[in-house]
């Protein structure tokens, strides 16, 4: 088979491009993203040769991100040695998929997450040796460093995230200069739609937060606004890397005591709920950017009822708000730069104090119920 240099290079460059952004792929579903973004579409066989010959003729200084392609069947990243990419390959043949999509309640949350935070400290690892030794090769890192920092933070201006970059790597010596330009090379490299965070005006942001900066609201601009207000009254919490790295890791919330004791108790109540599971589960995870977005507690109800949960059992309620407000003092919001509102409510160097939210909250007896009822709190969940 022969293909142009163009051919070639374009299978090759998206070959690349998906290896550092997912680690391992299926040829068949590669195939199937290349044709739906390309006019010409390809075939097994030519994809095959164009990734070959592509790592034959392009000079190992120049590639990106290397790839091995295994049993005709799977490209993985050359980050990986073969026995680990064997690993990879048995547990993606092997792997229920999880209704969720996040890797949640479909098989073990644990176990996924230790596999992606494994995948990402090695890329970290490869990419930063890199930075450290060529500095026209810092685009990675700073991309990386960059999906992690919008994980915990929300959204950091430039000289933040070069600050942010220079407390975990302080031999980069990195300006707020430096962000816009390492930022741009590796959304190039890997493509906007896999990058794990929006560039607008000056600032990194949660795609939760911003999913599009061409397409900006004024609520959009409103919530950043609020955000980076709030954000002004608290130093950030700055963990140690290894702890930072783990918020680079879409699962890591799921993983907590207090996510999994919420998921436990709707498991046991399907029924009064009336949701199949895996939309508790969707639920559930929107709750949570919710609340590292900033929402209210007096909100909590509202929005698990317009999710169509039914709230007509009064010691659900009372059970569902008591995890509710427990998972709400234990998450790292954004416009609290990354801290919890019961560490900050006991944290004496807080600008300001975040008081942590009452298991219980304090009303009279004639006082409508938190819970939302509409009843007097003492005929609703005072019985």
């Amino acid at each position: 088979m022969r293909l142009s240099k163009e051919r070639k290079d374009l299978i090759g460059n998206y070959g690349q491009a998906v290896a550092f952004g997912r680690g391992i792929i299926s040829l068949e579903e590669l195939i199937s993203f290349f044709n739906e973004q390309e006019d010409e579409p390809t075939t097994l066989e030519e994809m095959l040769h164009g990734l070959r010959r592509f790592l034959v003729t392009t000079p190992k200084s120049e590639l990106i991100q290397g790839y091995v392609v295994y049993h005709d069947a799977f490209l993985v990243s050359d980050l990986y040695t073969a026995e680990q990419a064997e690993e990879l390959i048995e547990a993606y043949e092997n792997e229920d998929t999880c209704p969720c999509g996040c890797g949640g309640r479909g098989h073990d949350v644990e176990d996924e997450f230790e596999k992606l935070l494994t995948e990402k400290t090695t890329l970290l690892t490869a990419v930063t040796s890199l930075a450290m030794t060529e500095s026209g090769s810092r685009a990675p890192l700073i991309g990386l460093v960059a999906e992690i920092a919008v994980g915990l933070y929300g959204i950091l201006n430039f000289r933040e995230l070069a600050e942010v970059l220079n407390h975990y790597h302080p031999t980069l010596n990195l300006s707020k200069n430096d962000i816009l330009p390492g930022l741009t090379a590796h959304i190039e490299t890997i493509g906007a739609e896999d990058v794990a965070y929006t560039v607008f005006e000056g600032f990194v942001v949660n795609p939760v937060i911003l999913p599009d900066a061409m397409e900006v609201t004024g609520e959009d601009v409103e919530l950043i606004d609020m955000i980076r207000a709030e954000q002004k009254n608290y130093e950030r919490y700055l963990p140690d890397y290894e702890a930072f790295v783990q918020y680079g890791v879409p699962l890591y919330e799921l993983t907590s005591q207090a996510i999994c004791d919420f998921l436990d108790f709707l498991e046991e109540n399907y029924d009064t709920i009336g949701q199949p599971e895996e939309e508790v589960v969707n639920t559930t995870i929107g709750f949570l950017h919710l609340l590292k977005a900033g929402i209210e507690p007096s909100q909590f109800m509202e929005f698990f009822q317009e999710e169509g949960f039914s709230f007509r059992a009064q010691k659900f309620t009372k059970v569902f708000m008591e995890h509710a407000i427990k998972i709400y003092n234990d998450t790292r919001m954004y416009d609290l730069n990354g801290h919890t509102p019961n560490e900050l409510s006991t944290q004496e160097s807080a600008v300001v104090k975040a008081p942590a939210l009452r298991l219980v909250p304090k009303v009279g007896r004639n006082d409508l119920c938190p819970c939302g009822s509409g009843k007097k709190h003492k005929k609703c969940c005072l019985q």
